[in-house]
């Protein structure tokens, strides 16, 4: 099982050996000449084979297979593999899990039955939804919550966070031979939210993240030299199409975790006696708890936006955290213009981008292999791309001005 997780791609699911992430590393890697591996986190995350063993008989049905074969992101891991290599970085993160039963890039829970906009999914979706019991979807999340640990962890002091994924050939349709089709590449920066209605969602993200950061995860600059790069080369670039980012994504979770960090080293700075404080402590675990899973960051939440009672043996807990928020909430809206200033225009802001490759550009359904050569030339580009966004883009004498 361990050789078969290794592999970059199995064209078959197969049982995994409860490792539901792993560090791919790049063969090629020169630690000598590495400029880049303290600043860029790249990760795949849809191009996963595994399952666990308690689900070996779903996984031997039609209509798994036949989701695992189309919510598959064919061939992503061979160009997260190949950037690597440009790059010269040790690696990629993988998660191995097959997206078709877990789907890290969405909101942990379970998809209401009639809810199947893609958009608007959770962790897990049908035919899983109506196939696993309470007690499967629980173990299926745990593998949810050991990826995050990963990530939590991955993500401190990065720059930027790329995450490779490979979409389908045409656009949704009624009539499938009047499907358009979609540009060989694209990057992906908006969240969904944000586009729709020019805020963040309410209720999901606390309302000291600042709506505006919402408009892009990555510097517009690092954006504009990617697509010109490939452009030029006669490679289309779609920007936040045919999607933008749903807010469960790693992308908009990641940019909210990442703000509230920096939120903290600024408060902390100007009230270091804080940082001992209980109360505060559980303030940025909660303003922190982006995949919404931690139980006493919900009852707080609970208690604050909604003025709901708090359980038994939490009043004074819940009235102190209380206290603490909105002290930090009076500094928020008093330094909200020069934290929002400072936040987006810093050249140690972190950045993560989604960027998608068609699935017939980079994988051969016919032969079931990559196609190597096209990968070959989108990774060189987009390696060239992001090498003069660090080397030409940023101002290098702000660079060791830290942010977290």
């Amino acid at each position: 099982m361990e050789r078969q997780a290794l592999a970059l791609t199995n064209i078959e699911p197969y049982e995994f050996d409860g490792e539901p992430i792993s560090y791919h590393h790049n063969t090629a890697y020169d630690a000598a000449n590495d400029r880049f591996g303290d600043r860029l986190l790249l990760d795949s995350i849809h191009d996963g084979d595994g399952y666990p063993a308690f689900l070996a008989d779903m996984f031997a049905q039609p209509d798994v297979r036949a989701a695992y074969e189309i919510e598959k992101d064919w061939a992503a891991n061979h160009i997260a593999n190949s950037f690597a290599q440009k790059m010269n970085v040790p690696g990629f993160y993988r998660v191995n899990i097959a997206r078709a039963l877990l789907d890290f890039g969405r909101f942990p829970g379970s998809t209401n039955a009639g809810n199947r906009q893609h958009l608007d999914r959770l962790a897990i979706n049908p035919p899983f939804t109506e196939r696993l019991d309470y007690n499967q979807k629980k173990r299926v999340l745990n593998y949810y919550d050991e990826i995050s640990s990963v990530f939590d962890k991955a993500l401190r002091n990065k720059i930027l966070k790329i995450s490779i994924h490979t979409y389908d050939k045409f656009n949704p349709g009624p009539i499938e031979s009047e499907r358009t089709m979609r540009p060989m590449t694209s990057v992906i920066y908006r969240s969904s939210a944000y586009q729709a209605t020019s805020r963040m969602p309410f209720g999901l993200f606390d309302r000291l993240y600042i709506d505006e950061l919402g408009e892009f995860t990555a510097d517009r600059t690092l954006i504009a030299r990617i697509c010109l790069t490939l452009e030029k080369a006669r490679i289309s670039v779609g920007q936040n199409h045919p999607y933008t980012l749903p807010e469960g994504s790693v992308e908009v979770r990641a940019q909210v975790w990442m703000f509230f960090q920096f939120l903290r080293r600024q408060y902390e700075e100007l009230y270091p006696e804080t940082r001992e404080d209980t109360a505060f402590q559980a303030v940025w675990r909660m303003l922190s708890d982006t995949n919404l899973r931690d139980g006493d960051s919900e009852i707080y939440r609970s208690y604050i936006h909604m003025y709901r009672r708090a359980p038994a043996g939490y009043e004074g807990r819940c009235e102190a955290v209380k206290n603490a928020y909105l002290k930090l909430k009076e500094f928020v809206n008093k330094w909200r213009y020069d934290l929002y200033e400072t936040y987006r225009w810093h050249p140690r802001r972190f950045n993560s981008i989604v960027f998608e490759v068609r699935k017939d550009v980079a994988w051969d359904f016919a032969t079931m292999t990559p196609r190597e050569e096209q990968i070959e030339q989108i990774t060189t580009l987009l390696a060239h791309a992001v090498e003069t966004y660090f080397a030409e883009d940023l101002d290098p004498s702000l660079d060791d001005l830290g942010l977290y």
